[in-house]
C-alpha cells in the first residue's frame, strides 16, 4: 500500500488486516512531524530508497522494482546526441541546460504536471527515442524514472544534492522485479510482527 492510501487505513484494520506501507520520496520526504500520523498504523513500513531511512528511522529498505518487460530497448530510431529532462525541478534547470550546451546535447523537457506528460503505456517508446537521461533532482538515489531509463538502454546523468554528477549505464540488480521481489519476501519472512501462517 502506498504512502496516499492512508484514509483507507481504519477500513483495513477493522477488518484484521496486516498493514505495510512503502513509502516513496515525494510520499514522506520533508513531511516533517507529520510524517508519523502517515505510517503509524502500520505494521511494517518500507521506503524506496536508503535516503529516506534519515527520516523514518524504524523503516525497512525495499527498492523500486523496474518491469524490465515494460521497460526495454526497442528497434527505433535513438536521437544522437540528444537529452531528455523528466519530472523538472526548477532549481536544476539551469544546470541541465548548462550540461547540455557544453556537451553539445539537444534537450528535450517533460513536465509530469502539465499536459505533455506520457501515459505510462508509451513511455518506453518515448525513453527509447534519447540517449541521454538527466536525472538533475538533487536526491541522492537513482529516480525512478532514471532507472526506468535505464532499463530502457539509455545513458543516465545524475546529480545529487551536492551538485556532483555521475554516469550510469547498467540498471542496478537490486532494482530488478525479480530480486526486488524476493527481498520483499525476505523481508517478511524476517518481520516479527507476521506469523509463518500469515505469510502462506
Amino acid at each position: 500500500m502506498k504512502g496516499h492510501s492512508t484514509p483507507l487505513l481504519p477500513l483495513f484494520k477493522s477488518h484484521g488486516r496486516k498493514i505495510i506501507m512503502h513509502y516513496h520520496g515525494s510520499d514522506i520526504r520533508g513531511k516533517g512531524t507529520q510524517k508519523r500520523l502517515y505510517y503509524a498504523p502500520a505494521e511494517l513500513v518500507l521506503v524506496s530508497s536508503r535516503d529516506l531511512l534519515r527520516e523514518v528511522p524504524d523503516a525497512t529498505w525495499l527498492p523500486r522494482p523496474v518491469d524490465t518487460d515494460h521497460f526495454k530497448p526497442l528497434q527505433v530510431a535513438r536521437k544522437k546526441r540528444s537529452a531528455v529532462y523528466v519530472n523538472v525541478v526548477s532549481t536544476w534547470m539551469g544546470t541541465a541546460q548548462k550540461f547540455c550546451r557544453e556537451r553539445a546535447l539537444s534537450l528535450t523537457v517533460v513536465d509530469r504536471e502539465s499536459d505533455q506528460w506520457i501515459p505510462y503505456s508509451e513511455y518506453p517508446l518515448f525513453l527509447n527515442h534519447f540517449e541521454y537521461f538527466l536525472d538533475f533532482k538533487g536526491q541522492e538515489e537513482l529516480s525512478k524514472n532514471a532507472l526506468e531509463a535505464l532499463s530502457c538502454g539509455l545513458k543516465v546523468v545524475h546529480i545529487n544534492r551536492q551538485g556532483e554528477i555521475s554516469f550510469h549505464s547498467d540498471l542496478p540488480q537490486t532494482n530488478r522485479l525479480e530480486n526486488v521481489v524476493k527481498r520483499y519476501i525476505r523481508i517478511l519472512r524476517e518481520a516479527s510482527v507476521f506469523r509463518q501462517r500469515d505469510l502462506g
